[in-house]
């Protein structure tokens, strides 16, 4: 195997870019991640929550990584993983940055910050470098049954919490 490594006009090693470290911590984190969940499906998603989320308060990313840092490697990269969201469905744009067989790690953006109540799954856990994002469950109790196929309803909506 041949590795180089720069140095500094210190002797030290120079210290990795930002597009540099992308790669090196998202492999990281994602194969420790893959490693703590086991290989059955069921034990996969029964603990993919609390291993992403405990993973992500041990080792946050926006602490190691900017949002600059995720562009330029991106936009520089020789190859990327798989995508998970070619379509670009749930952000603007997406990016996936680590691929395992039964999770990925992307990074997710949106231009535009408003929206509108809406409703997505998702199972894992997330971590806002820059910006921010409020979360808020609400209630809804159409006036009607709703027919299916239905697209609208009107009824009473209710903030649960925020």
């Amino acid at each position: 195997m041949n590795a180089s490594v720069e140095f500094s006009s210190l002797g030290r090693p120079a210290p990795r870019t930002g597009r540099q470290r992308v790669p090196a911590f998202v492999t990281q984190r994602g194969d420790a991640i893959a490693g703590e969940l086991g290989d059955t499906r069921e034990t996969i998603y029964a603990q993919l929550q609390q291993v992403a989320a405990r993973n992500l308060a041990h080792f946050n990313p926006a602490a190691n990584i900017s949002p600059d840092d995720l562009t330029d490697y991106v936009l520089s990269a020789k190859s990327l993983c798989q995508q998970a969201d070619l379509d670009a469905r749930f952000a603007e744009p997406p990016a996936s940055l680590y691929r395992d067989a039964h999770f990925d790690n992307s990074a997710l953006t949106w231009l535009d910050g408003t929206t509108s109540i809406h409703q997505h799954g998702f199972s894992g856990a997330f971590h806002v470098p820059a910006g921010g994002s409020i979360h808020a469950r609400y209630s809804f109790k159409p006036d009607r049954l709703i027919a299916h196929g239905q697209r609208a309803a009107i009824g009473q909506l209710e903030r649960i919490d925020f």
